[in-house]
């Protein structure tokens, strides 16, 4: 007597990987994160990572990975002429974007994640520059409309999404953390390859007005002859940031640092007194998880998704109070239990973001389909 058996049907997926060429940070990194963990977990569907030019991996490309190189660095034309020429003469079962692909005639079904939807927020200033904020607010309205399965970042940003979109396929997919082996005799020589001094207290981020970088500014300025720390800023300049750095040449504690390589971003968690981020809106900041994981102090917003981030392991504030940003710094910094107590209990926080368990979301919906 024989069985019935039923093979899984394989199923062929294209992944939009343009990302990886880009210097965004954290999009890039979590994107090259979820490419890892999804290469040593699904050993049966078929993937096709595509890219606008070459993109080198640092890591080995199993036989059920391809890569397709269109080369076209044109954003727009990859976006809405190359990827989906390709796509739709390919015969795939799934399309996977990671940031917006805005082109809807896509044949295949669409799988998105949604990052940021900060463009339909009517109470806040404009992120970005005119066209491109008007352009995301019509095409990714369309785009999430035609999608199979909607992937957001976190709980809040699924809330927001369900409000402006009254989609119901949504599910959370939140990021994780893969740790950096920390040598401990490189402590000094990375402080002096950024020209860091101690004690200090960092911001990693944009300047963008939702970082809230002014009101830190000014709340670092009021209290800085009660310190000893310089405050350091990590990462890039953005658009409508000409008051952040106006504040910043003013002052001399404050410093920018402009990008710092990933590998050493551990460094500097690890020596800083505080990492402040006090954004008024945020879709998922890996700062907090990382600074937690290399056991530095978060002070950080009590505003969208900071607190689903970080938990109880994080001393939380009203991000618009000033005065409650000066106490935050003086609190954590003054008393040296709260600090420690900071400090340590990153591993219960930790706990609640694993790879395995969103990647296995992300499998099942593909052998669903």
């Amino acid at each position: 007597m024989f069985g019935n058996v039923i093979k899984k049907m394989k199923m062929k997926i294209a992944i939009n990987c343009r990302v990886l060429n880009k210097r965004h940070w954290w999009p890039k990194k979590y994107t090259l994160d979820f490419l890892k963990e999804l290469i040593n977990t699904d050993k049966h569907n078929t993937y096709v990572l595509c890219f606008d030019k070459k993109y080198n991996f640092e890591f080995k490309i199993p036989s059920n990975f391809q890569e397709k190189v269109l080369n076209q660095t044109n954003k727009f034309l990859y976006e809405y002429l190359s990827l989906p020429k390709y796509i739709n003469k390919n015969e795939f079962d799934f399309y996977v974007s990671f940031e917006w692909t805005f082109a809807p005639y896509i044949k295949p079904k669409k799988i998105t994640f949604i990052n940021d939807l900060i463009y339909f927020e009517k109470w806040f200033k404009r992120e970005y520059k005119f066209f491109d904020h008007i352009h995301h607010k019509i095409m990714l309205r369309l785009f999430l409309r035609l999608s199979y399965k909607v992937f957001a970042i976190s709980e809040f940003t699924k809330s927001r999404a369900s409000y402006f979109f009254w989609i119901n396929n949504i599910n959370v997919f939140h990021l994780w953390i893969n740790n950096i082996e920390i040598d401990e005799t490189k402590l000094d020589d990375i402080l002096n390859k950024y020209w860091i001094k101690k004690p200090y207290i960092c911001f990693i981020g944009s300047l963008s007005p939702r970082k809230n970088i002014e009101r830190l500014i000014l709340a670092f300025n009021n209290i800085k002859s009660k310190i000893p720390h310089n405050l350091y800023l990590v990462w890039g300049y953005s658009w409508n940031d000409n008051v952040v750095k106006k504040l910043i040449n003013k002052s001399d504690k404050i410093f920018k640092l402009g990008f710092v390589e990933e590998k050493d971003l551990p460094y500097i968690y690890l020596w800083a007194s505080i990492l402040t981020y006090l954004s008024l809106y945020e879709w998922f900041w890996m700062p907090i998880l990382e600074a937690n994981t290399y056991y530095c102090p978060v002070l950080t917003s009590s505003s969208s998704s900071c607190p689903e981030i970080a938990w109880e392991w994080a001393y939380i504030i009203n991000p618009y109070i000033q005065k409650e940003i000066e106490d935050g710094i003086l609190n954590i910094i003054g008393n040296k239990i709260l600090s420690e107590d900071l400090k340590y209990k990153w591993k219960e926080n930790s706990k609640r973001f694993t790879a395995n368990e969103s990647v296995t979301k992300f499998i099942n919906t593909i052998n669903n389909g």
